[in-house]
């Protein structure tokens, strides 16, 4: 067991134990993949300050499974002499993963959590060593003052850190409310929140984390809901007439245990969601639950926060349904509207359709919202590769541009009626 599995007191603690290779220490450094969250073993030592890291295959039976598209891994500076270490990284995966090569290929970016921050590892400390095999060396340095560094390609936030910080929020956040919309195979509770005009005609907005528990949707869903929870004027106006619904953590064995995409049985939860709407009761239950919550708010509006890390997916992304799913005209024209605009954001791209015969995404949540709960869906991916404050600052602005976009829809339609 390594130090850093309690890093956090609080943390969860599945992952220790369980594999003697995700911990290594010498008189130098400690490396360890044990603690929440983590990805990674196989660690040891290659040479003078040079050190290996293996990603965790993804279990299941989908396109991920036997790959490692994820890794984080905790690194503790003990010689106060050593200024920085090499991480010898491998994703691990053969040439039947569906993507070998992705990571050797794709990556130009890493991102680390020291200091209670995130911050990216510069450019010229990522160097390929093998990019058919996904083999590439990073150069961590040593921050001035700190000896432990979270090293990762995603942006990592442990589930029970998260989920204390929105119960927490919810406790000294006046009119905000909780509740537990169902229980993962590992009994976790997932959570869902609202917040914001109690007025019976308030437009419903919802944003749930991606099913695929490495993507940073939560933090996206911080960031958003902090913000509209602040003094800012924007804000305070925006809550006036709009209610917003969230699950920042919809599969929340997935984070516990770091995983890629799947829960804790190996199922690929965002490809399951078909399932649910048709009501199979061998959906996995942590799908069945967002379903049912989806259903049960029946937004206007329904976002599911997704960030990817491909150095050739340029931005943000914006994946789409095509708007006829939805057979309400005036929804059809707001959702027209609304994705134009989300389109000038800065840093946003237009990624792909899907409808019943095109595209990729027919087994997804927001295709089922949008074909069976009448809601203007979308894919809203980020990318890792952005500092904090651009992911926060992208983040509000989608959400700000989606709000007014609504107002004048319905000042249009009134003016209609008028």
């Amino acid at each position: 067991m390594s130090s850093l599995s309690k890093f956090h007191p609080s943390w969860d603690q599945c992952k220790v134990g369980v594999d003697p290779t995700r911990a290594y220490e010498d008189e130098f450094v400690e490396l360890a993949g044990d603690f929440e969250g983590a990805n990674a073993h196989h660690l040891k030592k290659l040479g003078e300050g040079h050190y290996y890291v293996e990603s965790e295959p993804e279990p299941g039976d989908h396109g991920f499974s036997g790959e490692g598209y994820y890794f984080c891994v905790g690194v503790r500076f003990k010689d106060p002499k050593m200024d920085k270490i090499t991480l010898r990284f491998y994703a691990v995966g053969d040439e039947k993963t569906c993507h070998r090569g992705q990571i050797g290929h794709d990556t130009e970016h890493c991102v680390l959590w020291y200091g209670g921050a995130y911050h990216q590892l510069a450019r010229e400390n990522i160097h390929v060593v093998d990019a058919d095999k996904d083999v590439l060396d990073f150069v961590i340095p040593r921050p001035e003052g700190v000896d432990t560094v979270f090293v990762m390609n995603f942006h990592w936030w442990p589930f029970s850190d998260g989920i204390r910080y929105f119960l927490d929020l919810c406790e000294r956040t006046p009119g905000m409310r909780s509740e537990v919309i169902g229980v993962s195979l590992q009994n976790r509770a997932q959570y869902a929140f609202e917040f914001g005009s109690d007025k019976p005609d308030a437009y419903r907005i919802l944003l749930t984390q991606t099913m695929q528990p490495s993507e940073c949707g939560h933090l996206l869903i911080k960031y958003i809901t902090d913000f509209l929870l602040s003094d800012d004027p924007v804000a305070k106006d925006i809550l006036k007439d709009f209610r917003f619904f969230i699950v920042p953590f919809a599969s929340p064995d997935g984070s516990a245990l770091g995983l890629c995409v799947s829960n804790s049985r190996g199922d690929f939860l965002n490809f399951q969601s078909h399932k649910a709407a048709a009501g199979d009761p061998n959906t996995p239950p942590e799908t069945m639950a967002v379903y049912r919550y989806i259903e049960k708010v029946r937004p206007l509006i329904y976002y599911d926060m997704h960030s990817n890390n491909w150095s050739t997916r340029k931005g943000n992304m914006l994946i789409r349904y095509r708007h006829y799913l939805i057979l309400d005209r005036e929804l059809q024209r707001l959702w027209d509207h609304l994705e134009e605009r989300l389109l000038t954001l800065p840093r946003m791209v237009h990624e792909n359709w899907t409808d019943e015969y095109e595209g990729y995404y027919q087994a997804t949540m927001g295709y089922q919202a949008a074909m069976y709960l009448n809601a203007i869906s979308a894919m809203i991916k980020q990318h890792d590769r952005f500092e904090v404050e651009t992911l926060q600052n992208d983040a509000i602005a989608a959400i700000v541009a989606t709000c007014e976009e609504v107002r004048k829809w319905k000042a249009a339609r009134k003016i209609v009626r008028d």
